[in-house]
């Protein structure tokens, strides 16, 4: 089973089309960072945009453009949110809500049938829910899978950002293909490339005289960065490097302690969240991504149109699509350490090609921004 990404380039007239995008907050996290970006380019396409937060709060809001409508629900909890978000759809009545993340897209299938408007809910999936399941250690993970086998019938439209996320979508919640869409993530943007080209200010990469290597995440149990350190400091044996993960989460102090135990305190650093990684990723000497899931990784994509060396672990999904079975960066088997070893010492004594434009040119913003539109015009013309 395969499903292919939505359309091609789609051109429609330009239209007051009232979008409401619904998210928890703005906080620095992928899923916000994509949802802001389609966001903001529809509202140039000339749709009317709102974006609904549970609680207005994060990073990116200052982001935010000022034609942009910004909701506050001012609720402490999605669950506690609902009232007010059914307040907010029978007011305003926007054509369509886009959601992301599970427990929201919940929270609007959910909030649209008690509202009974004639909202259409587009609901977007980008990760792996029987990996995200899997490695949850909340109890009530389980019961998550239930939940959205029922309520997501409701939706006029699920999207999936990568075809793993989709697969793995239709097999959990046993959904008819009909109502899976494929969209990647507009992740190459117009300003990526003049933000990677910003003078970077870190020493590492001024002196040039050690090879860097970057990872970014969330610094959790799915990135599994305790594995790189591991075999960063095996690496280190044979060639001389120094390690830099950017990402803020709640297993930092463990990855400091283990920093430590493994004497790479003067060749690691994790300098948190920053605003323009796109410096770091275009200055490094090699990109490891090395989770036990994703859905689309961005950073995997930033690296490959950076044109940085890439390894990757091949865990579903998106590794293989993007790097095209290994076509355009290593791929390696995950939580194999000595394989993530082998593959930074070999990565870091020879050289790389850089990938062509067909490498990334299906995770360009206007790619993806022309398919968001074809559905969602699709959606509002459906009964």
């Amino acid at each position: 089973f395969r499903l292919e990404v939505i359309g091609n380039a789609y051109s429609m007239p330009r239209q007051n089309l009232h979008i409401a995008i619904l998210l928890p907050s703005l906080r620095g996290g992928g899923a916000e960072r994509v949802m802001l970006n389609v966001g903001k380019q529809l509202a140039v396409e000339n749709y009317q945009i709102d974006f609904v937060l549970v609680k207005a709060t994060g990073r990116f809001l200052d982001q935010i453009p000022s034609g942009i409508n910004l909701v506050d629900l001012n609720a402490r909890r999605v669950l506690t949110a609902l009232p007010a978000l059914i307040r907010y759809l029978r007011s305003q009545r926007p054509a369509i809500l886009l959601s992301s993340l599970p427990h929201i897209n919940l929270a609007a299938i959910i909030a649209s049938q008690l509202a009974r408007t004639r909202t259409k809910v587009v609901v977007i999936e980008h990760n792996t829910l029987s990996q995200s399941i899997n490695y949850s250690s909340q109890k009530t993970a389980r019961f998550l899978p239930i939940l959205m086998r029922f309520f997501y019938r409701f939706a006029n439209q699920i999207v999936a950002v990568s075809n793993g996320v989709a697969v793995d979508l239709e097999q959990m919640l046993k959904l008819p293909k009909s109502r899976l869409s494929v969209i990647y993530n507009p992740v190459i943007t117009p300003d990526l490339l003049e933000k990677a080209n910003r003078p970077i200010a870190h020493p590492w990469y001024q002196q040039r005289r050690t090879p860097v290597i970057l990872a970014i995440g969330r610094l959790t149990q799915a990135k599994c960065f305790d594995l790189l350190l591991r075999s960063f400091q095996k690496a280190r044996l044979q060639e001389d490097a120094n390690l830099i993960i950017l990402g803020e989460g709640p297993d930092r102090k463990t990855l400091e302690a283990l920093t430590d135990e493994l004497n790479l305190h003067d060749h690691v650093q994790l300098p948190g969240f920053v605003d323009n990684p796109y410096q770091y990723i275009k200055n490094s000497n090699l990109f490891v991504l090395s989770s036990l899931w994703e859905g689309l990784p961005t950073v995997l994509i930033e690296a490959l149109y950076l044109g940085v060396p890439i390894i990757s672990t091949d865990c579903p999904s998106g590794p293989k699509e993007i790097l095209k079975n290994g076509r355009w960066g290593t791929l390696i088997p995950m939580k194999d350490a000595d394989a993530l070893t082998t593959a930074i010492v070999f990565a870091l004594r020879n050289r790389h090609d850089t990938p062509p434009k067909d490498s990334w040119a299906p995770f360009t913003q206007a790619y993806a921004i022309s398919c968001y539109q074809k559905l969602l015009h699709q959606v509002t013309q459906s009964r």
